[in-house]
């Protein structure tokens, strides 16, 4: 799965942010997606960060070098933590610089 293809994996390997979260809204049946981060944004009711909750997405701006807005996509499973597909993919706080300097929005799947 190359970078920001927007294509769902059939197996859990070698993820991108949006394949990751694609693959994992996909196999939950919560919805079938297939799409990059900014896809996922636009698919989304947008919620503040005080209304969030776990199982919503977290998105972040200015990541990679794309013409899209939203360049990264991760699931948030509460407090300031989320899942996302880093190298492996892992559980991690979104209160650090980088994440703070780069967060966009929260928003949940209908």
């Amino acid at each position: 799965l190359g970078k920001h293809d927007g294509v769902c994996a059939k197996v859990p390997n070698a993820f991108d942010c949006s394949g990751f979260v694609c693959w994992s809204v996909s196999k939950s049946g919560v919805k079938y997606i297939a799409t990059n981060a900014q896809g996922l944004y636009n698919a989304c009711t947008h919620v503040s960060r005080e209304d969030a909750r776990p199982g919503d997405l977290i998105f972040f701006h200015s990541t990679d070098s794309t013409r899209n807005t939203v360049t990264q996509v991760a699931i948030y499973v509460g407090g300031d933590m989320m899942l996302h597909a880093g190298k492996p993919v892992q559980y991690t706080s979104f209160n650090t610089r980088y994440w703070n300097e780069h967060f966009y929005a929260f928003g949940r799947l209908s």
